[in-house]
């Protein structure tokens, strides 16, 4: 299982996640602390701006806005996913000395796109990156078709995600990534 704390400010992420990931949970807890175990369902949501503490195997935190990282992280494997664009999300990732991924238009950023148009764009991860299960995920180019353009760090965010995964990403075997109207 892989909790997946993003800011209320990216709606267009769950859509997203929706039609990427079959196996989804969504959940708007009222309590400041969550503790999560087992492997089902794969991929849990969380507003985070709502958590002051989580324990997890797993964790990706999705850093935007003035959206604050949970205050206690207990997680054996945890990443931050970051617009390079942002500087206070970056400080925030130093600040809790968590490992962080990119996303952005740089050269740099790990995640990025390659080409982007009214109707598709093409995702890329530009060097390794260690999955949750060990695996190595080798850098790629994957092509998404939309009908209308999502938001870009909310599209790489869920590609990084899925990269996340290891041998359970949807994109495994992936020649294309087709987005449903609604996204």
């Amino acid at each position: 299982m892989i909790v997946v704390t993003a800011p209320d400010s990216m709606p267009t992420l769950l859509q997203l996640a929706k039609s990427c990931f079959a196996n989804i949970g969504v959940l708007y807890p009222r309590p400041f602390a969550a503790v999560f175990h087992g492997d089902d369902p794969e991929i849990i949501f969380l507003p985070q701006n709502m958590l002051s503490h989580i324990t997890a195997e797993n964790a990706v935190f999705i850093s935007g806005g003035n959206d604050r990282l949970p205050v206690s992280i207990d997680c054996k494997n945890a990443i931050v996913l970051i617009d390079s664009a942002d500087p206070d999300a970056m400080r925030q990732a130093a600040f809790n000395h968590l490992p962080a991924i990119t996303c952005g238009r740089a050269s740099s950023d790990t995640f990025t796109c390659s080409s982007w148009t009214a109707d598709g764009a093409v995702i890329c991860l530009q060097r390794s990156l260690a999955a949750f299960d060990g695996q190595t995920v080798e850098p790629f180019e994957l092509p998404v078709s939309f009908h209308s353009p999502p938001d870009m760090f909310s599209l790489l965010c869920c590609g990084a995600i899925a990269c996340l995964m290891g041998k359970n990403s949807p994109f495994a075997a992936a020649a294309r990534w087709e987005l449903p109207e609604i996204c």
